[in-house]
């Protein structure tokens, strides 16, 4: 959920096993949750990205968020206007960053047919919709139902386990260098003299390891080209084929 200037939450049912992760991001707000899944973990995030602040972290922010994660959803408000999702609107620079992104690294845009935000004066346009990888098949709809200028929007996602993840990047670790940030950051044994002080210690060695898998790690993007043909349509066309070979 969003709300007017900025902040991002979200509700879980409380029988869904799940927890809470932190991504660390410039500019963009974020809220995520891991749900526990075979054979992969999936990541849901809730998104702000405010329009007064610039355009230049945004697209790195959202490869934070998606960097090894082989399923994964980000909802929200995006504040990206580009023609292919929003018609009614004139094109913005988070926009044209956006669907560069999309077109380059084979992103799942899904958007509803109707505008999201319809606001008293100006063009409607539509800034809430969902990004994602490893999903093929997420259905978005507006409602009008709230008193805010911004329409709910509700995904449907159809999770198929049989159809493998085409990974967007490789992460590139020096192990060594790794080594060496741990053995500067992570200080002896922490005073421990309850189960808050063990919680915490758990909470700060997490921190400190992932902090330093990233300092030490390099990202390279993995390029694919991009169809235009919808999944569904192609699922089709792959039945067709495998019946052709039949008869």
């Amino acid at each position: 959920m969003t709300h007017r200037g900025g902040g991002t939450a979200i509700l879980v049912k409380s029988s869904i096993i799940h927890h809470s992760t932190h991504i660390q991001t410039s500019s963009v707000e974020i809220t995520a949750i891991v749900i526990g899944g075979h054979p992969n973990n999936l990541t849901i995030c809730s998104l702000y990205n405010s329009p007064s602040l610039p355009s230049r972290n945004f697209i790195p922010d959202l490869l934070k968020v998606f960097r090894n994660r082989s399923q994964c959803l980000i909802v929200g408000d995006f504040n990206a206007k580009y023609a292919s999702w929003s018609p009614t609107s004139r094109n913005n620079a988070a926009g044209n960053a956006l669907s560069k992104l999309v077109r380059t690294r084979g992103f799942l845009l899904t958007a509803p047919n109707d505008p999201t935000r319809v606001p008293s004066y100006g063009r409607p346009s539509t800034i809430d919709f969902g990004l994602s990888c490893g999903l093929n098949s997420i259905t978005a709809e507006t409602f009008p139902d709230l008193s805010s200028d911004h329409n709910h929007v509700h995904f449907v996602v159809s999770i198929d386990t049989s159809i493998p993840f085409r990974q967007n990047c490789k992460t590139l670790t020096n192990w060594n260098k790794f080594q060496d940030i741990i053995a500067n950051t992570i200080p002896g044994n922490p005073p421990i003299h309850n189960s808050e002080d063990i919680e915490q210690a758990i909470i700060n060695f997490n921190s400190h390891i992932h902090t330093a898998i990233n300092q030490a790690s390099k990202f390279k993007p993995i390029l694919h080209e991009m169809s235009k043909v919808p999944h569904a349509t192609r699922l089709k066309i792959q039945g067709k084929n495998r019946l052709r070979k039949l008869y």
